[in-house]
């Protein structure tokens, strides 16, 4: 099955290859389907945590939601 053209897949498993993550194209919204908070090291995934805050802050405008290009560096969220 194909997924719908809004959705772009952000994550695969590298264990058997599935999706782990989507984006929607359109809209301010985006999925992990694993647990981010025990990834291998203490800011794995914090770009995750970043993009859904600056999400929340930006009222939803925020194109790059759920693309891991965005560069989070070592900001604190507040």
């Amino acid at each position: 099955d194909a997924l719908p053209s809004a959705l772009e897949v952000t994550h695969h498993s590298l264990n058997d290859d599935t999706i782990e993550g989507v984006r929607h194209r359109e809209v301010a919204a985006f999925s992990v389907q694993y647990h981010p908070e025990a990834a291998a090291g203490p800011h794995d995934s914090h770009y995750l945590f970043r993009q859904f805050y600056e999400a929340m802050v930006d009222g939803g405008q925020t194109s790059e939601v759920g693309n891991k290009k965005a560069d989070v560096g070592s900001v604190s969220l507040p």
